[in-house]
């Protein structure tokens, strides 16, 4: 997997660039947006990591210039930030990021980070072909349904609306922070 990695502080890329590399990826930098963008001219990488906070061009407005580009729109996008509130991974998830990536943790939360992402960079099922139609033969018999395992019991479905898995980690992450501090 190819990474572009995008980051204005020269220690932040250094970190990040050598944690990505210790799980086999191959990454290339750019200190701010605008390089990016430059850079993305060129060859283009599986993923970007972006940060969110940089002079110029922030991480959002890079994003939205991403999707513009009908070249670049599909490239899969991981949020790097210091920022966990709400309001910004609302704002995240409405702009199609694939994670957030808390520069606090990414140590431990890089190998979700690349799981998640070689579920969106894997390659659909190709479709089934499609047969020449047959004949009609005799109805069909519904098979009858398989009794449930008697080991297996039987779970209430919670009541409460389900949280994103993004909404969870930051909720785990605050408390943590709160625990700890």
């Amino acid at each position: 997997m190819k990474i572009l990695l995008v980051d204005d502080s020269k220690s932040a890329r250094y970190a990040l660039r050598l944690q990505l590399q210790r799980h086999g990826v191959e990454v290339e930098t750019a200190d701010c947006a605008e390089a990016a963008l430059e850079a993305l001219k060129g060859e283009l990488p599986d993923a970007i990591f972006m940060d969110h906070m940089m002079p110029g061009m922030n991480g959002f407005e890079a994003l939205d210039a991403l999707r513009a580009d009908p070249r670049t729109a599909a490239i899969p996008v991981v949020m790097c930030s210091s920022h966990e509130e709400a309001d910004f991974v609302a704002t995240a998830e409405r702009k199609g990021v694939v994670g957030i990536l808390p520069k606090s943790v990414a140590p431990e939360r890089i190998p979700d980070i690349l799981a998640r992402l070689e579920q969106v960079l894997a390659p659909a099922p190709s479709p089934e072909p499609v047969s020449a139609p047959q004949a009609p033969a005799a109805a069909p018999v519904a098979p009858e349904p398989a009794p449930a395992p008697a080991s297996v019991p039987h779970l209430e479905q919670p009541s409460a609306p389900a949280l994103s898995e993004e909404r969870i980690t930051a909720l785990i992450d605050a408390r943590l922070r709160a625990d700890f501090a």
